[in-house]
Order: C-alpha cells, then sequence, then structure tokens
C-alpha cells in the first residue's frame, strides 16, 4: 500500500467530529520524501517520517516536528 498523498481523517478517540473539522477536512498528508504536515480541529503540524523495511513490507514512521495550536 502506497501512503503517499493526502489523507483525511473521519474519526479520531476522544475528539467530536465538530472539533475535528472546525477549520478544515482534517487531514494528513505524506510526501515522497516522508515529511508532510496535518491539521484537525485548531491543531496544526509538520512531520518528519522515514520509510523503514518491516518484515515483508515497508513501513512509515514520524515524529512530530513541528506544532501549532490555533485560536485560543
Amino acid at each position: 500500500m502506497k501512503l503517499t498523498g493526502l489523507w483525511h481523517i473521519y474519526e479520531m478517540d476522544m475528539r467530536d467530529e465538530d472539533y475535528l473539522h472546525m477549520e478544515v477536512q482534517a487531514y494528513i498528508q505524506i510526501k515522497e520524501s516522508g515529511s508532510g504536515e496535518f491539521q484537525f480541529g485548531l491543531v496544526t503540524g509538520y512531520i518528519d517520517g522515514d520509510w523503514v523495511r518491516w518484515g515483508l513490507g515497508d513501513r512509515w514512521g514520524s515524529r512530530a516536528v513541528g506544532l501549532s495550536l490555533g485560536r485560543q
């Protein structure tokens, strides 16, 4: 399965749908380089990931690099 591209987030534990899509349709975007960005509710951030050989296929792992909280 190819994970690069724009993925919409439709549900999340501990967040209702109104919050999840408060400003935009919640999403995570992963580029070929493994970097990307995400937004849900009032949270936006940038990610830095790597493709790693895992068992029978590749696996993508990431850590949040920069976060920004929206309106207070």
